[in-house]
């Protein structure tokens, strides 16, 4: 029997499917990555279903680092 892991995405309570079109992305203290959805063995441990889901990861991470006092240096 195969062991299969399930991924929800990190915003809304989806489960990833077989077909679905999902994001994978990293947010650290100066940087936020995404990419579309290739292989969970990824060093990515964050996941998005949807544009819309990103774009809430991202507003959440600029909210965060502007409350952190975040500069360019």
């Amino acid at each position: 029997m195969a062991l299969t892991q399930r991924i929800t995405c990190d915003v809304c309570p989806k489960v990833k499917g077989e077909a679905n079109h999902w994001f994978m992305f990293n947010a650290r203290a100066r940087d936020i990555t995404f990419e579309p959805w290739q292989s969970p063995e990824l060093e990515y441990k964050s996941h998005a279903c949807s544009e819309a889901c990103c774009v809430t990861i991202l507003s959440r991470t600029l909210s965060d680092w502007g409350r952190s006092g975040l500069r360019e240096a």
